[in-house]
């Protein structure tokens, strides 16, 4: 429940902080138009609005989720011989909406570069963009080892520990 009102508040902040960049753009190249702001308050406005699509599709498929925990059945075997929802199904969806959830924080945090050029120049855009790549997507931004998190029996429970061995 708490996700789902986390990745809607995220998506609204998105769209309104495109909106207020989209409304400052248009003032300044009404004033004198350019090329180059067109390209960076376009590039900014689109990587937002990616943001914002990524965060609503996470917290619909965070719903979608909710509805289907009641009603999914335990036993795989009845599952296999009617049309069913079974928990691996559930399963899915969650793992779908956690992917989409960390697309629009992706995408959050290329439109922090994006801003970066507008406010500081290329040289700053530029360094930016390496600090990203070096740092946080080659280093920090690295799913956690499942021992470390304590779904070892959750995967013994899905069928899924077959697939590391």
């Amino acid at each position: 429940m708490q996700a789902i009102t986390t990745n809607t508040v995220l998506a609204s902040t998105m769209v309104s902080l495109c909106t207020f960049v989209v409304g400052y753009a248009l003032q300044l190249l009404r004033d004198a138009f350019s090329l180059r702001l067109l390209l960076q308050f376009g590039s900014l406005a689109l990587l937002l609005l990616c943001s914002a699509y990524e965060f609503l599709q996470s917290a619909r498929l965070m719903t979608h989720a909710g509805f289907m925990f009641p009603v999914a059945t335990g036993d795989s075997k009845q599952c296999a011989s009617k049309q069913c929802l079974s928990p691996a199904a559930v399963e899915q969806v969650m793992a779908e909406s956690e992917n989409t959830q960390w697309a629009g924080l992706r995408f959050l945090y290329l439109a922090v570069n994006a801003a970066v050029w507008i406010i500081g120049g290329e040289w700053a855009f530029l360094c930016g963009c390496i600090a990203t790549t070096r740092l946080f997507f080659a280093r920090i931004d690295q799913p956690p080892p499942l021992l470390a998190v304590g779904v070892e029996a959750s995967l013994y429970g899905s069928g899924l520990a077959e697939l590391d061995e």
